[in-house]
């Protein structure tokens, strides 16, 4: 039996309908993507598989940006693409002076404070560009690759009008203990005498992004929690004992904006010129065949550490006692979305244990 007439028709224009949505959300996203801005990739040793998944990543932010990011940020992306990052936070810092968001001292144009303040706008932009990237990664990719992998978006490279994102990942080596991860700079550091490359075991790795942030599977809390990992760490000789052996790690006070009153407090201006490091905890290590291997990573006040001798010799009351252990095990020191509680830091320097240490 012959279908009628009228239903054919009304089948083709469906079909017509369809068709047309499709081609409308093709040139919408084809318009989407050329507005923003072309981003470019450095793979370096990164996984092929992790650099392929976040060039996917990337080309479904280009194309749906406008979904994905509230305005204005959105417009401030592709207002990039047009006139550059340059001239792009000229705009900003000047929209923010006009409605009084900027310190009296922003006034002249690249001063110091100027310039700061532009750079804070730059790295938050490339935070938020950063954010949206790792949540469009599938889960299988971030647990099969991070933390031991990472990228970083930069603006402004390799033109003014372009984004770079740049992958890192530690290399390994295979023991018949697991693997062991070296830094790409395969940084050396020597203590008892004996001087080795730097590694970490995957338990170290794991202590370190656990215990100095709250989640580190987002972009920002990843990048600073293995920033000391992937750069030149502040490292200094810790000898708890025979059994305790290894390195205590510091992070530089100027990168890190939640501990600059404490700065303040403990070394007032400082020498002109020096630079302080904040105690961000204990490193055990071995050294075996050359190379000196962080087994686990301690903050300050966890057992075996130099707060935690501290703390026993203080008349506390077990209730107290048991506040004090709870606010250790939870604080993060370098989580990017909470504000760091100064008080341990206070109590463990003022204890005999210094927070706060001149590191030239």
């Amino acid at each position: 039996m012959s279908i009628p007439s009228s239903k054919k028709r009304q089948r083709r224009h469906k079909r017509k309908e369809k068709q047309q949505k499709q081609q409308d959300i093709f040139l919408r996203r084809k318009q989407a993507f050329a507005q923003f801005p072309e981003v470019f990739f450095e793979p370096n040793d990164a996984p092929p598989r992790l650099v392929s998944s976040v060039r996917e990543a990337v080309k479904i932010l280009q194309a749906e940006h406008e979904n994905l990011f509230a305005q204005p940020l959105a417009g401030i992306y592709r207002l990039m693409k047009r006139i550059g990052i340059s001239r792009l936070l000229e705009q900003i810092m000047r929209a923010s002076h006009v409605l009084g968001q900027l310190p009296a001292e922003c006034d002249e144009r690249h001063s110091v404070a100027w310039t700061k303040a532009a750079y804070e706008q730059a790295n938050l932009l490339q935070v938020r560009l950063g954010e949206k990237v790792f949540e469009l990664l599938p889960d299988t990719i971030v647990n099969a690759f991070f933390p031991v992998s990472s990228f970083e978006v930069g603006f402004g490279r390799p033109n003014r009008y372009a984004i770079l994102i740049r992958f890192k990942s530690l290399s390994y080596q295979k023991t018949p203990h697991g693997r062991i991860y070296f830094s790409p700079q395969r940084e050396t550091i020597e203590m008892d005498g004996k001087k080795g490359v730097l590694a970490y075991t995957s338990h170290a790795i794991e202590a370190i992004v656990n215990r100095t942030v709250t989640d580190w599977k987002n972009y920002a809390a990843l990048g600073n929690a293995l920033y000391s990992v992937y750069h030149r760490p502040h490292m200094r000789p810790w000898y708890a004992g025979a059994n305790h052996l290894g390195f205590a790690l510091f992070d530089r006070c100027a990168e890190n904006p939640h501990i600059h009153p404490f700065v303040e407090e403990v070394a007032g201006a400082g020498p002109a010129g020096r630079n302080y490091g904040y105690r961000l905890g204990y490193c055990p290590s071995v050294f075996n065949n050359g190379v000196w291997i962080v087994k686990t990573f301690l903050v300050p006040g966890m057992d075996n550490t130099p707060e935690y001798e501290s703390v026993k010799s203080m008349h506390l009351t077990y209730e107290q006692r048991q506040e004090l252990r709870q606010k250790i095990n939870e604080q993060r020191v370098l989580d990017p979305s909470q504000e760091f509680d100064l008080t341990l830091s206070r109590l463990f320097h003022r204890s005999g244990v210094p927070q706060i240490v001149p590191l030239d």
